[in-house]
Parts: structure tokens; C-alpha cells; sequence
């Protein structure tokens, strides 16, 4: 008979009150997989060359070379560039301004009609448009100029930074309060379109490309109240205009001061 309180396979005593389930592993055994899921996934067991351990915490994956840190607390990723823009959009959809900041595609002008739409459904107060955009295509455009006619608001717009091409039509087409910042610049000069397909269809594609510069040029001579012919040879041009130039051309009634 062994010896009272001896392990029989290893005849050696646990330690008093430590069951025998939670004595160490002996060296050079490979640690358990640790159960469990979260902001980083399933926790492993050991270290990887690609997934380090969060420090002070082994089997615990920390954050990848390409998460960046959450500023003051190291190992913590932290926000996006998205997640940051998306936070400022809904912030300032929140006070009935929508951010026109990118090329004005027809991916943009759908998301600028729509946010003009929803703010129409929450009330009648000002909606602003904040612009700072190169522009974009002229069939694109059309559908941001449609929705301002149809939303309730008035549509205050303002540039800061750069309206060109469509954006300044964008700008000038504003239905409350126009207006540009100091520094603002502001182009005329509509996009560039190539056309391809059979020969057969250029025609139509040109009819089709001078129906919207001449929405484009109605528009602009409507908002502006200057002479057609003036206004076509400014954008066959590309004319060029700082914010009180634009306020003289009729493309802003002001120029943004402090406190304004």
C-alpha cells in the first residue's frame, strides 16, 4: 500500500487545497486554447508571428500592426478616417446641414438627394448645403438641382474651400441664403466627356450632352440674373472667380465675416 496523501502516478503530494486539476502543466507543454470572443475574435493559445499577445495578457490577441492606436490608451485600436467622417456627417445632419465634400458623381448626388429628402420630412426649418467639392458629371448634378426644387426648406448654400464646375451651379442654385467664405474660389468650367459607342449612337449622345448644358447654362443665368451669352462663354472658358467676384458675378449674395 503507497504511502497516505501520494499521487499514484507521479508519487509526489499535491500542494494542500489545490486540486489536482489545477496543478501547473509540466514545462514544455503547450498552453490550453482559451475560450471566448470579442472586438478581436476567438483568444488562441500562445503567441503567432502575426497576431502578438495583448502585453500582460498571454493568449490574449492583441491589436495588428495596421489598427491604429486610441490615442492616450496604447494597444487600443482606435477610430478610422470612415469612422471619424461618419460621425462628423451625422453630427451635422443633426443640425440640418449636409456636407458636399467629395466629386459630385452620381453615387454623391444620390446620397445629397436623399439626406435633402429626409431633413424635408423632419420640418420646414433652413436645410444648408456645406460645399467644397471639384464637381462632377452634368447628369449627375441634375438630380441634386431637381431636389432642391421639390424639398420644402429653403436650401441655404455655402462654400468654403472650392465650388468648380458643377459644384458653383450647386452653390449658385441655392434657394435661401448664398454665401462663400473669404478665401473661397469658385470655376466655371464644366467636366470633359468622352464619348464611345458606334458612330450610329454618338448622335444621340451629343443631343443628349447639349440638353444638359443647356439646363446647366439655364440655370446659372436664372440664379445669376446675367446675360446668356455672357454666361456661356464663361463656361466655355472656365472663368475663374474669388468669393467677391463671385458675389459680383450673382453666384453668392455674401461673403462670410466672423460672427456671421
Amino acid at each position: 500500500m503507497g504511502a497516505a496523501g501520494l499521487d499514484p502516478a507521479s508519487g509526489t503530494t499535491p500542494a494542500v487545497g489545490t486540486p489536482a486539476s489545477c496543478a501547473a502543466p509540466a514545462t514544455g507543454t503547450a498552453r490550453p486554447s482559451l475560450p471566448g470572443a470579442g472586438r478581436f475574435g476567438p483568444m488562441h493559445s500562445g503567441s503567432s508571428a502575426d497576431v502578438p499577445d495583448w502585453p500582460g495578457l498571454p493568449g490574449f490577441p492583441g491589436p495588428t500592426a495596421d489598427e491604429p492606436d486610441w490615442p492616450g490608451l496604447p494597444g487600443f485600436p482606435g477610430p478610422t478616417a470612415d469612422d471619424l467622417r461618419t460621425g462628423m456627417v451625422e453630427r451635422m445632419l443633426a443640425r440640418r446641414t449636409v456636407l458636399v465634400d467629395r466629386e459630385l458623381d452620381a453615387q454623391a448626388a444620390t446620397l445629397v438627394a436623399a439626406q435633402l429628402m429626409s431633413l424635408d420630412s423632419e420640418g420646414d426649418a433652413p436645410v444648408t448645403l456645406l460645399v467644397n467639392s471639384p464637381g462632377g458629371p452634368l447628369d449627375a448634378i441634375a438630380t441634386v438641382l431637381d431636389t432642391i426644387g421639390l424639398v420644402r426648406p429653403p436650401v441655404d448654400t455655402t462654400c468654403l474651400g472650392r465650388a468648380d464646375g458643377t459644384a458653383a451651379i450647386l452653390v449658385a442654385s441655392g434657394t435661401g441664403r448664398r454665401r462663400a467664405g473669404a478665401g473661397a474660389r469658385f470655376s466655371l468650367r464644366l467636366p470633359e466627356v468622352e464619348l464611345s459607342g458606334p458612330a450610329s449612337h454618338l448622335g444621340s449622345q451629343v443631343e443628349h450632352l447639349g440638353r444638359l448644358r443647356d439646363m446647366v447654362l439655364d440655370r446659372l443665368v436664372e440664379a445669376t440674373g446675367a446675360n446668356r451669352r455672357m454666361v456661356s462663354r464663361d463656361v466655355d472658358r472656365g472663368r475663374a472667380l474669388t468669393a467677391p467676384e463671385a458675389v459680383a458675378y450673382g453666384l453668392v449674395d455674401e461673403v462670410l465675416t466672423k460672427g456671421r
